[in-house]
Parts: structure tokens; C-alpha cells; sequence
């Protein structure tokens, strides 16, 4: 994350447009934001774009602020793009314009979008006068952008004129040594939301929040410390609340019925046990310092429950 700051303050001070990779729920707008809160303006206007499949037209008239039909030619043979006040392109001027899902939006609008950067000026519809486009263009695209790219569906001048700066957000299954943290911000986050007093994850809830694959990212993260904040109800959150809320590919879930406690830890110990095993990739010292027990009760456990043999592929696949 360190190299991703690193990149929101080269972005921010060059007045560069940006592309953000990465999985959904790593952060793009979030990103956007702070490249606009950083840059020389961050008084002037931020505005978010979102493509809205169920109403193209709408959504044509929100972002160049016209219908095409009220142009006195087509779009597509100007050499200069026009916009209408109250456009999302005409509120941006100034500022930052983010587009959340840039692959999504037609190719047609794509078009017109790439003609607009390219030439850096539009003609304000109402009253026919030509302007400087003063618009940072930030826009958001997940990882395997490359396929849309090939298929059309991504404008390829158009993401050219874009990726000024490219901002690439790792998985945080890529960074679990930020997770302790990040769960203790949005706990408090979630707890503030809610009215709530702030509580607190042990160790081990963060140990096993850690070791978790987060397929949803922090988006995932965030919506299952909700669900903690509001189900349990001491000061502290335990291993014993998160491991009745989730499921071992981190994703929530409801609470199991008809089951006791012990039933539920024994129910997860195996996989839980793996999942730190393989998240130290086999390393059985590193691994046991993890869970809190000595080395040999690790290697009687991991025989017991017949899971040696895993941990050893593990390590020497990664060796």
C-alpha cells in the first residue's frame, strides 16, 4: 500500500488523468478521492459516474448534459464534442470526473468521450461557445481489463488518453498484514455507524481475520465487522464470534442452529488450522507462533487431523 500512496501523490501533483485497477472492493473511489483530495484543487468539484444499464439515455443526457437529438448534427462527425450545463462534464469542470465503471459504458459514449479528451475543448450546447476541458479524468477498471480491451468493450484511445497514471490495487488477500488494522478501523467505523460503543477484536479474531482469502476485499471485510458490531454483545469480539459469522473463504454467513458452541469450534478448528498453515505457505514454526501453540502440539494437531501431508505440499510448492 505503501507503493499505492506513493502513486496517488505522483498522480495528484501531475495533473495527470488516472486508470485504477484491480478486484472489486479494493478501493477505487476511494482512491479517486484521495488522488482529488491531494491535487492542487481539492476545493473544486469531485463528480462520480456511474453507467446505469436499465436507462443508456438517461444516462447519455446526465453525463454530456444534451439530447443528441437537440444537436443540429450527429455526434459522431464533430471534430469538437459538445456539452450542456448541468452535465456531469460541465459540473466537473475544475476538477476531478471519476468514472466508476468506465468498461461498462457504450462504445458510442466511449467514442465520444476519447474525442473530447483528445482535444481538450468542448462547445457548451446553450450557448454555442467554445471552452477549455479543465478535467481530471479518473476512471475505474477491474483486473482482466486487457480481454475488454481486445473485445471492444473498453475504448482503446480512449483508455490511452486516460492511464496517465496507472494505480494498481492489490487484493487484500496480497497484503494480510494490513488486515489487523484496516478490521480495527472499520469495526470502529461500523460501531459509530450504528451508535454503538466502540469495541474491540482479540487476537485472535484478528489472527483468524488475517489468515481468510477476502474474495470480496474490503468490501467483504467491512460488511461482515458490521454484522460483529451489531450480533455480539461484550466489549470485546472473540475468535469464538467471528467463527460463528463466517465462512472459512471469509465470506459471511448466518448463524448455524441447532448446534452448541464446541460443536461450531470443532467444526472449524481444521479449517481454520489450514488456513494459517497455508497462509505461512507450510512453515510449521511461523504457523504455530500464529495460532498461539508450540511446535509439537501444531505437528500432533496437524497429524491428528490428518492435514501433514497438506502442509507439507504447501511448502514445498512454494519452496
Amino acid at each position: 500500500m505503501r507503493r499505492v500512496l506513493d502513486d496517488v501523490s505522483r498522480a495528484a501533483v501531475s495533473r495527470a488523468n488516472v486508470i485504477i485497477s484491480g478486484e472489486p472492493g479494493t478501493g477505487h473511489e476511494l482512491v479517486a478521492r484521495e488522488v482529488h483530495r491531494r491535487s492542487h484543487s481539492p476545493g473544486a468539484p469531485f463528480v462520480r459516474v456511474v453507467y446505469d444499464v436499465a436507462a443508456p439515455e438517461a444516462f447519455e443526457f446526465d453525463l454530456f448534459g444534451y439530447n443528441t437529438a437537440e444537436g443540429a448534427d450527429r455526434p459522431e462527425r464533430r471534430a469538437i464534442e459538445r456539452i450542456g450545463r448541468g452535465g456531469h462534464l460541465h459540473n466537473a469542470l475544475g476538477g476531478t470526473i471519476f468514472f466508476a465503471n468506465l468498461p461498462e459504458i457504450p462504445p458510442r459514449l466511449q467514442i465520444r468521450l476519447a474525442r473530447l479528451f483528445r482535444s481538450g475543448e468542448a462547445v457548451v450546447q446553450q450557448v454555442k461557445k467554445r471552452i477549455k476541458m479543465t478535467v481530471r479524468a479518473v476512471a475505474a477498471v477491474e483486473q482482466g481489463y486487457e480481454e475488454a480491451l481486445r473485445a471492444g468493450r473498453l475504448h482503446e484511445e480512449l483508455f490511452h488518453l486516460i492511464s496517465g497514471v496507472h494505480i494498481e490495487l492489490p487484493p487484500l488477500r496480497r497484503r494480510s498484514e494490513d488486515i489487523p488494522a484496516l478490521a480495527t478501523f472499520l469495526l470502529n467505523e461500523s460501531c459509530r455507524g450504528a451508535g454503538l460503543p466502540l469495541k474491540q477484536l482479540s487476537s485472535s479474531a484478528q489472527q483468524l481475520l488475517s489468515a481468510l482469502p477476502w474474495h470480496g476485499n474490503a468490501v467483504e471485510l467491512r460488511r461482515l465487522l458490521s454484522e460483529l458490531a451489531q450480533r455480539s454483545r461484550g466489549e470485546v469480539i472473540d475468535l469464538n464470534d467471528v467463527l460463528g459469522t463466517i465462512q472459512i473463504d471469509g465470506r459471511a454467513k448466518q448463524f448455524a442452529t441447532g448446534g452448541t458452541l464446541r460443536e461450531a469450534r470443532a467444526r472449524f478448528e481444521r479449517e481454520y488450522i489450514v488456513a494459517v498453515v497455508e497462509q505461512h505457505h507450510g512453515r510449521i514454526p511461523e504457523a504455530a507462533k500464529t495460532l498461539g501453540v508450540q511446535r509439537p502440539n501444531l505437528y500432533r494437531k496437524l497429524r491428528r487431523m490428518n492435514v501433514s501431508k497438506l502442509s507439507r505440499k504447501t511448502s514445498t510448492r512454494q519452496s
